[in-house]
């Protein structure tokens, strides 16, 4: 088996491995790294709704036992 690339052969093959890389790393760069940071952003979001939640719960806990 005798495998002879010529010049041509071998621009394909690095074109093809240039724009494979390129549209790995545009799906990255345009998906992944957006979705990764809504989910930071939501995390964050979540926190801060649980840092009110428990302020409400002791003003309500505090008014309940001055009901006392």
């Amino acid at each position: 088996m005798n495998l002879e690339l010529t010049k041509k052969h071998i621009l394909i093959i690095v074109l093809s491995v240039i724009v494979i890389g390129a549209i790995t790393l545009s799906a990255y760069f345009l998906y992944i790294v957006p979705v990764k940071n809504s989910v930071e952003q939501k995390k964050t979001e979540l926190k801060l709704s649980n840092q009110e939640l428990t302020i409400l719960q002791n003003k309500l806990n505090k008014q309940m036992i001055k009901r006392s």
